[in-house]
């Protein structure tokens, strides 16, 4: 005899998509050049440190996020988390 217990899977709504959308994802701008530019998706975050997934030509020219657009994106999309976590790495790099 085999039991098997049926488990349902319930996908997310359209609206809890685009809000995950909205909180992961990041703006990238070269700072040396405002015109490269690319944006990113938040894959970790550990302590003050986040790991965000891009395209290779979105940094190739060694371009670097530019953290006051990041949090400006982040105060947009109303994540206050993100938003906080952005304006204490400016903090930090400025000391």
């Amino acid at each position: 005899m085999v039991l098997v217990q049926s488990q349902v899977a319930v996908a997310l709504s359209q609206q809890e998509v685009e809000q995950i959308g909205r909180e992961i994802t990041v703006w990238i701008v070269n700072t040396q050049d405002p015109t490269v530019s690319g944006s990113g998706v938040l894959i970790k975050h550990s302590g003050d440190t986040y790991t965000v997934l891009t395209a290779y030509h979105v940094v190739k020219d060694g371009g670097i996020a530019d953290l006051q657009k990041a949090a400006e994106l982040f105060q947009q999309q109303g994540n206050t988390q993100f938003y906080q976590k952005t304006l204490e790495l400016i903090r930090k790099y400025q000391q």
